[in-house]
C-alpha cells in the first residue's frame, strides 16, 4: 500500500502488466493545475506529460478525478509529477489514489512499463 493514499482508500500495489492492459492510456506527467466541479468531490486535472506509454499522443492531458481520499481520491498541486493509469468512465478520463503515482514513488513501475513496452 502506498503512503499518500493510505487514509481511507486500501489500494495494493499494482500489476503493472495488468494495470497497462486495462488502462485506456497511461503517462507521466506534470500537474499543470487543478480545478473543481460543480460537483465538489470531483476535480479536473491538467497534466503535461513527459512520457506517454499508451494513448494518444497529446501536449496535455485532462483527466477527472475524486478529491475525498474515503473515495479513493487525490490532492494534487502544480508541477508535481505522477505516473498515472486512465480509464473511461462515464464519458470522463478517470484517475485516482489507486491509479496515480508520485513519480519518486513509482520507479519500480517505470521499469517495468519500460520492460513491457520493449518486448
Amino acid at each position: 500500500m502506498l503512503s499518500h493514499n493510505a487514509l481511507s482508500c486500501d489500494c495494493v500495489a499494482p500489476d503493472i502488466k495488468v494495470f497497462l492492459g486495462f488502462s485506456s492510456s497511461v503517462f507521466i506527467g506534470e500537474v499543470k493545475s487543478s480545478n473543481s466541479s460543480t460537483y465538489a468531490s470531483d476535480q479536473e486535472i491538467t497534466f503535461i506529460p513527459s512520457e506517454i506509454y499508451k494513448g494518444e499522443k497529446e501536449k496535455k492531458k485532462v483527466i477527472w478525478a475524486r478529491k475525498d481520499a474515503a473515495a479513493c481520491g487525490i490532492n494534487v498541486k502544480p508541477k508535481e509529477e505522477y505516473l498515472v493509469f486512465t480509464n473511461l468512465k462515464n464519458n470522463k478520463i478517470t484517475s485516482g489514489a489507486c491509479t496515480m503515482f508520485l513519480i519518486n514513488e513509482s520507479k519500480q513501475y517505470i521499469k517495468e512499463l519500460n520492460q513491457l513496452i520493449t518486448k
